[in-house]
């Protein structure tokens, strides 16, 4: 299923569930929060401050376009990915490029201590960041899952310490099921958007 297939989907849902809602003479509060799923701006995900996210997805697109909703609410963002195309038009994101390659704002697959380094460096109070390729640093750390979730867990109690929030996209087909179920439980947040 698609992403607007998603999105649509959702928010008919929760439309419907706001209209029985009220015709069942609901709770008010109940009705609130059901509201406050469909913001103004059109967000279909929220996402809380010192929470960290697992995406599974196929291609990244979704993460790409949390990105860019996030980045329009002029929040500090941090991206790490393996993409050389990832552009996002804001000067509130920093975009490090996870590639072999020795170039402007690039890190090694196997620096894990460089990439955590650079989270420390720049991400601000209130910041995201988004790492769009950790199958492929697992991928590139010979498979060692610790070397990931050592990572995971570092980033996180930082994350958790300035109030940000993580993002990190993953396909689980691209990796061992026991290591995913060992970078899964890392997280209580995970979004699946591989159907």
């Amino acid at each position: 299923m698609k992403n607007k297939d998603y999105q649509a989907g959702y928010r008919d849902g929760i439309e419907r569930a706001i209209t029985i809602a009220k015709a069942m003479g609901a709770d008010t509060k109940l009705i609130e929060k059901l509201e406050n799923e469909i913001d103004q701006t059109g967000n279909l995900l929220k996402f809380s401050f010192g929470e960290s996210y697992l995406l599974i997805e196929e291609s990244n697109a979704m993460g790409r376009k949390i990105i860019e909703q996030v980045s329009a609410r002029t929040l500090p963002v941090l991206v790490f990915t393996r993409e050389l195309k990832f552009k996002v038009n804001s000067s509130n994101v920093k975009i490090f490029y996870i590639t072999y390659e020795n170039m402007d704002n690039s890190v090694s697959p196997t620096d894990l201590s460089r990439i955590d380094n650079y989270i420390r460096t720049n991400l601000r109070e209130r910041g995201v960041v988004y790492i769009d390729s950790i199958d492929y640093i697992y991928n590139q750390n010979q498979e060692r899952v610790q070397h990931i979730v050592k990572l995971i867990s570092t980033i996180k109690d930082y994350i958790n310490r300035v109030n940000g929030i993580l993002l990190i996209s993953l396909d689980n087909r691209t990796i061992k099921e026991q290591d995913y179920l060992i970078i899964k439980k890392e997280f209580k947040n995970v979004l699946n958007f591989i159907k």
